[in-house]
């Protein structure tokens, strides 16, 4: 496949390639993105954040006689090393991104080897996709003029490029797209002129909530001003991987190949990036956001004083019988204090998924038939990924969407009472991401049991 072709026609010198002050780099890495390797996601972290990507291109810029069909990359193999900083607070990310160049061939030349156009990237999150249906961000980038390679890898001026970030959790499964315009110095190339582009990226990634994870992105541009020219929307597929060491490191690879003949559509891309985010600080815990207050016992007459009798020898010690465990044919029982559910309630944001709704339908049935469990505390977890403020509120939305589920279902409010803990109160405190899975929950806790009744 050829790809990155402008064509010369026959009325230029035949020994002769004009200068093409192009952007054939149309690969930037994502800064901060959770799971794909081009595409940006909403998500917004807490604190500073660093990195680095090397990447390898080979022929993004390639010219093509018309009369003779020979071709000559203008850019034959590229390595680029970008090194990533910023810093991010409330729903707010400022970044830099330092692109150099150690290496840059061409036939058509003499090397290209420099500095390309440092960026400054901002990105704003607008919606949450925790507690709202879908994420929403808006981001905007800068690149200064600052290169100083002669291959055809940086714009020819200053240019800069808006996007709209949407993205959505799916279980296991993160999309995200990006749409918005890029503009630049127009620049006049043999059959196409370079200006402003339309900029589009589209991204998928398998995260199961473990370590490893494997992404899919396609992304491209196209020139405003000569939409129909396949030169100017350039486009290309990655496929990659990742893998998380703890909560803060993270190593992604992906290889990547143009699947059209636009400018910067490669003939084959790799690309090995590392990046690193300030872990959460762990919180101090603090009184939790309460949906419904908690009802008050109500109050019993002093116990009459017994007789003294003597007491007869104790029987011998006889170990406990092992904890109630709920099944698929017993989906609901009671240990100690605690109503166990088969699985865990589970949400997309603040909405019980399907299999989440069935598990507290189960539970409403079993406390229907269970009159002396008299009260019971609906606790809301979450993992402790993102902001405290938010996964308290989140938590307490999530337990108030069980207590009012449970109320449709027949039964009294008045048994019930929900609060939100957010992240303070982790099952797991180990900070993987297993223990994530498990942090986020819905816990049942019986405060009081009918007088006279003894629980077993």
């Amino acid at each position: 496949m050829i790809l990155g072709i402008l064509v010369l026609g026959p009325a230029l010198a035949a020994d002769s390639i004009p200068e093409a002050a192009v952007d054939g780099q149309i690969y930037r890495p994502p800064i901060g993105a959770q799971a794909t390797l081009w595409a940006d996601d909403s998500a917004v972290g807490q604190g500073a954040l660093a990195g680095a990507s090397v990447g390898w291109v080979h022929e993004p810029v390639v010219w093509v006689w018309e009369d003779t069909g020979e071709r000559v990359p203008l850019v034959g193999d590229a390595v680029g090393i970008d090194v990533l900083g910023g810093y991010s607070f409330w729903r707010i990310r400022a970044a830099v991104d330092v692109p150099v160049y150690p290496v840059a061939s061409s036939s058509a030349g003499e090397g290209g080897a420099g500095l390309g156009d440092i960026a400054v990237d901002l990105k704003g999150m607008i919606l949450d996709k925790k507690t709202a249906p879908l994420g929403l961000a808006i981001a905007v980038r800068a690149d200064l003029p600052t290169a100083s390679t002669a291959a055809p890898l940086a714009a020819d001026g200053f240019a800069w490029e808006a996007t709209v970030i949407a993205d959505k959790q799916l279980g296991p499964v993160l999309l995200a797209a990006n749409i918005g315009t890029r503009g630049m110095p127009a620049v006049e190339v043999s059959n196409l002129s370079v200006s402003d582009q339309l900029a589009w990226r589209v991204g998928g990634a398998f995260d199961p909530g473990a370590t490893w994870g494997v992404s899919l992105d396609l992304a491209g541009y196209a020139a405003w001003a000569d939409l129909g020219n396949p030169a100017g929307a350039p486009a290309e597929a990655m496929l990659g991987g990742f893998y998380r060491l703890g909560d803060s490191l993270k190593l992604a690879a992906g290889y990547g190949h143009g699947i059209s003949t636009g400018i910067g559509a490669s003939n084959g891309r790799a690309v090995l990036s590392v990046g690193w985010q300030q872990a959460p600080a762990k919180e101090q815990p603090r009184p939790v956001a309460v949906v419904t207050p908690e009802p008050k016992p109500e109050a019993k007459p002093a116990p009459k004083p017994e007789p003294v009798v003597q007491k007869p020898v104790p029987p011998p010690v006889v170990s406990p019988p092992p904890a109630p465990v709920p099944t698929a044919q017993s989906p609901v029982v009671v240990s100690g204090t605690r109503i166990l559910t088969y699985q865990r309630i589970a949400f997309d944001g603040a909405t019980l998924r399907p299999e989440g709704a069935a598990q507290v339908d189960q539970l409403a049935r079993y406390l229907i038939a269970r009159p002396e469990i008299e009260s019971v505390r609906i606790e809301g977890h979450t993992d402790g990924r993102g902001d405290p403020s938010d996964e308290l509120a989140l938590a307490g939305t999530r337990a108030g969407v069980v207590l009012e589920r449970l109320v449709a279902a027949g039964l009294d409010r008045g048994r019930f009472y929900a609060a939100g803990y957010g992240g303070m109160r982790p099952a797991d405190p180990s900070g993987t991401e297993a223990a994530r899975v498990v942090n986020e929950r819905i816990d049942f806790v019986v405060t009081r049991w009918a007088e006279g009744f003894e629980p077993k």
